[in-house]
């Protein structure tokens, strides 16, 4: 695992938005709590490259965070949270779900009409279930 982390912290920067999202799942799955130095580097090219992410990139990445337990900054939620909304037709049926189970277990307070458009994709996309 250390050998893993060691890659990521040193190749970060390079990471692109499915690294950084794998990269998270992956950490979830081997039941590894990052140290903060590498949280925190990973949460900042999140933040920098959160306009390339699409539907599974953004729902493994809010699944991990919510998975993982640390606390996320309130605007880098909202970010990504608004990149949901604008990326929801990109979504899966399983990535509509990861994201929904995501959003619940941080008992995220759903404001300004995002349940109801998550909602809807899943409605569209329920021959998919």
């Amino acid at each position: 695992m250390e050998s893993f982390l060691e890659r990521v912290s040193h190749k970060v920067h390079t990471l692109r938005a499915q690294d950084l999202a794998n990269s998270l799942w992956a950490m979830v799955t081997m039941q590894h709590k990052p140290e903060a130095p590498c949280f925190v580097a990973l949460m900042d090219q999140v933040k920098q490259k959160l306009p390339s992410f699409r539907g599974k990139n953004l729902a493994n990445t809010v699944w991990a965070l919510a998975e993982l337990g640390f606390a996320v900054e309130e605007d880098l939620m909202m970010a990504l949270l608004e990149q949901v909304r604008e990326e929801l037709t990109s979504f899966s049926a399983e990535s509509l779900a990861t994201i929904l189970v995501a959003l619940a277990n941080l008992r995220y307070n759903f404001e300004g009409g995002l349940l109801k458009a998550l909602l809807e994709q899943v409605k569209r996309k329920l021959p998919c279930f």
